[in-house]
């Protein structure tokens, strides 16, 4: 039987008033290690904002543990961002990087535009989303319209 090889993308940021890891950071720092536990190739790609000490222990126990971790900088030049948006060079960057995994399952958080396109654009097979998320913004008309573009498009790639 053939091996399950999943890659999950999410996004970093670690500040003086911010930590590295809440909800969805530390639900994949417990899920990854255990998922290869079960014999799963698990990768993890860090988009990373900001890395303090936290964020690269963090980074390295869960490398220890038998997980890939491939980090992609998120380089800004303004110190402003808008949560769910990747700037476009680094979606760019995220395709390039799941353009050589697209036959792997690639699972998204927390990024509702960027990452897609980026899965989209590298004709990745198998890609599942998970929002985490119940904010205001995510109930909106066109975040639904949105998501539910994302869905068709990827079942008409099929």
């Amino acid at each position: 039987m053939n091996k399950i090889k999943v890659s999950h993308v999410i996004r970093f940021n670690e500040t003086e008033s911010s930590l590295p890891f809440s909800g969805a950071e530390n639900h994949l720092s417990i899920l990854l290690p255990a998922l290869v536990n079960k014999d799963v190739s698990v990768e993890l790609i860090a988009i990373v904002r900001n890395s303090g000490q936290v964020l690269r222990s963090r980074l390295g126990e869960i490398k220890a543990s038998g997980v890939r971790v491939t980090v992609l900088p998120l380089v800004e030049k303004k110190n402003w961002y808008i949560p769910g948006f990747l700037s476009i060079r680094r979606t760019w960057d995220l395709y390039k990087i799941l353009k050589k995994r697209r036959k792997r399952i690639i699972h998204l958080h927390l990024d509702f535009f960027g990452a897609p396109i980026a899965a989209w654009l590298a004709r990745c097979q198998n890609i599942v989303m998970t929002i985490h998320n119940s904010s205001q913004h995510m109930i909106t008309h066109w975040m639904r319209v949105w998501l539910r573009g994302l869905e068709l498009k990827r079942k008409k790639a099929r």
